[in-house]
């Protein structure tokens, strides 16, 4: 993958990267890849090297599957080939911009998401502490 690193900023920002399965296996991927790059479609100006970054995998099995962080800026990159077999519909675009993601953390490989509590603030002791359970 060439990629150009960019210094990490001052104002470091945490970002939620969707997965969806129907255009890549992020699932199996994780277990054979540690640096993706991830295509930026939206906030290309605002996303930068050093922020942290969690995956999450949509649809009704999914949830946060990995965590890491970003380790370029957002720019034009050539096709990985090591995640390739991952692809499941290639994407036509031409000019698509790309963060280089590094991943130190997997969770498990089929996420249960998180019900909130039907209450989900303590209002009795008004400590305003969300109260989260899984399902």
């Amino acid at each position: 993958m060439n990629t150009t690193t960019a210094e990490p900023h001052p104002g470091k920002r945490s970002w939620i990267f969707q997965a969806v399965p129907r255009y890549f296996d992020l699932t199996e991927a994780l277990k054979h890849i540690r640096i993706f790059r991830w295509r930026i479609e939206q906030f290309k100006n605002d996303i930068r090297a050093g922020d942290d970054v969690f995956l999450w995998l949509a649809g009704s099995e999914g949830g946060m599957v990995a965590r890491g962080r970003v380790i370029t800026d957002p720019q034009i990159m050539e096709d990985a080939p090591e995640e390739l077999p991952f692809v499941k519909e290639e994407d036509q675009d031409e000019d698509r911009f790309f963060a280089a993601i590094e991943i130190d953390t997997v969770g498990v490989s089929h996420p249960r998401r998180c019900a909130q509590h039907a209450s989900p603030f303590d209002v009795a002791n008004r400590t305003r502490t969300p109260r989260w359970y899984l399902r």
